[in-house]
């Protein structure tokens, strides 16, 4: 999944376009396409919705407008996958 932050908190929770069922992207990885962490990743912790929360803050500023890449986590359980 592709988009761009819409609101940020800090350099580790922000909030973001792309709608997400809660908890779907847990563990999952957020590269950045653009702004100062652009071809950087990092773990997704949790994902509330389109409220994402890293496990470790970005090096730099994660701003409003920043474009990224969104992959799903896998948490290895059936129910997970379905």
């Amino acid at each position: 999944f592709t988009g761009t932050v819409t609101a940020v908190t800090n350099r580790q929770k922000f909030t973001i376009s792309t709608s997400l069922p809660t908890g779907k992207f847990d563990e999952g990885l957020i590269k950045f396409t653009s702004g100062q962490n652009a071809g950087l990743s990092m773990e997704v912790d949790t994902n509330e919705g389109q409220v994402i929360t890293l496990f470790q803050p970005m090096l730099g500023t994660v701003a409003v407008g920043d474009s990224y890449i969104i992959k799903k986590g896998c948490k290895k359980t059936v129910e997970y996958c379905f």
